[in-house]
């Protein structure tokens, strides 16, 4: 029992690092997570975007990165609910503060992989910055509620033209 223990963890390590070779290879930041929500591998542009290094993000909980800034029950639900119907999720859409206290908003998207040879399921997250998305809506929202009370005081200062025709 004890050797096919070792030998199911002996096959894991090499899945995370076949894994990583591909992970590290990819532009857009990645993660791959166990079923307990651990962060296994990640890769430079997933450090970049969370404002983490390497050795404080692997071997930890995903939720736990940084100032917890990922430690939100949508997250842990969502994956969760992943993990439980071997299923994929896609645009997730996160607010979080840094440590700085400067706004994000986070688009993450998982898969979970089932490997029957191990006896484990893995999570693969990606991540998107779209803070700058999010900015660009409040400022339309912005710009239209000024535009429109423009409107209506122009509409009230300038009598209705009178038809020629009539």
């Amino acid at each position: 029992m004890k050797q096919t223990s070792e030998n199911s963890t002996e096959k894991l390590q090499s899945v995370i690092e076949a894994v990583g070779s591909i992970i590290n290879s990819i532009c857009g930041p990645l993660a791959v997570l166990n079923s307990d929500l651990v962060v296994l591998k990640a890769n430079e542009s997933f450090y970049k975007l969370f404002k983490v290094t390497q050795l404080e993000t692997e071997g930890k909980p995903l939720l736990g990165l940084g100032n917890q800034q990922l430690d939100c029950n949508n997250l842990q639900e969502f994956l969760q609910r992943a993990l439980t119907t071997k299923s994929k999720f896609h645009s997730l859409d996160i607010a979080y503060k840094h440590a700085s206290s400067e706004l994000t908003t986070m688009r993450l998207s998982a898969r979970v992989v089932h490997k029957t040879d191990i006896h484990t399921q893995l999570i693969i997250i990606s991540a998107e910055d779209i803070t700058h998305i999010e900015q660009n809506k409040v400022n339309d929202r912005l710009i239209t509620k000024e535009r429109t009370q423009d409107l209506v005081a122009a509409r009230h200062y300038c009598p209705a033209k009178k038809r020629l025709d009539a």
